[in-house]
């Protein structure tokens, strides 16, 4: 795989390829480069295309001991009924920390993390022909459980509603502020588009101890992290751990008929019963 890598500054950079795969190797390169500028100038900042998985693209910076941070521009998913137009993204943000387990938040500005739930709410929407309360809303921000909002948004139409922004319309001005972060500033800004494409831009930041003379940093992350019984990253860590010892992923019952009822609407014929 190409990979173009500009210095900017002594601590920026930008990172991009023409090709896109999956998980995104193009942020993992953004994130180990924005590492190795930490790790000389106490922080680093590289400019990516959107990553995929935006939380996985942060490993790099964990394994080296340091603060993560990703903050992404993308479809404009989300309104408050304060514009007409699509130009408000569902930008999502991840932050990592080195605890043991490390602490990783990988989230949407969306009251629902639409990424891994689309498929899901559209069979919900299938089988009932209604969305459960506080999926969408209308086009003036109002609460709606009409599934054809939801059947335009994933056709990339957002004209007759969106999803709710997470805590209203304060999620909505973080989503706005991001679009100054991840968007105008790399280049990826742009106006109203029926398809305002993904990937427009993305940032990743890497904070390590040096940068304040924080010695005891990682001390200080782990023994915070030790108070709380669970946080984001805590069981993934767990799980990820079992699958590589043992080299396959055991999907619960529930998921795996889920994913057997699309495959066959979508007309791919798939043997799953040897993954039960």
């Amino acid at each position: 795989m190409e990979v173009t890598t500009e210095h900017i500054t002594p601590i920026s950079a930008r990172v991009f390829s023409t090709y896109r795969n999956w998980p995104d190797e193009v942020a993992r390169k953004g994130a180990s480069l924005a590492s190795s500028l930490a790790d000389t100038y106490g922080i680093g900042i590289v400019a990516v295309p959107k990553p995929n998985i935006i939380g996985e693209g942060l490993k790099p910076i964990l394994s080296a001991n340091q603060i993560g941070l990703i903050i992404t521009q993308n479809n404009p998913l989300l309104n408050k009924g304060i514009t007409d137009l699509n130009v408000i993204g569902n930008n999502p943000l991840a932050i990592c920390a080195p605890g043991t387990p490390p602490f990783l938040f990988d989230g949407s500005l969306s009251t629902h993390d639409i990424r891994h739930s689309a498929v899901g709410l559209k069979e919900y929407a299938d089988q009932y022909g209604i969305l459960p309360p506080g999926i969408v809303q209308d086009a003036n921000g109002e609460a709606s459980q009409d599934l054809n909002i939801l059947y335009k948004i994933l056709e990339g139409d957002r004209s007759c509603g969106s999803f709710p922004p997470l805590g209203g319309t304060k999620g909505l001005w973080l989503a706005m502020g991001m679009e100054f972060i991840a968007g105008a500033l790399t280049g990826g800004f742009f106006g109203n588009a029926p398809g305002k494409p993904w990937g427009e831009g993305a940032i990743i930041f890497a904070f390590d101890s040096k940068l304040f003379n924080s010695a005891h940093m990682i001390k200080q992350i782990q023994d915070y992290l030790k108070q709380f019984k669970t946080y984001p990253g805590y069981h993934s860590f767990e799980i990820s751990n079992q699958v590589m010892s043992r080299g396959w992923i055991e999907y619960p019952k529930s998921q795996l008929d889920s994913i057997i009822r699309v495959s066959n609407r979508s007309g791919i014929n798939m043997n799953f019963e040897s993954l039960r």
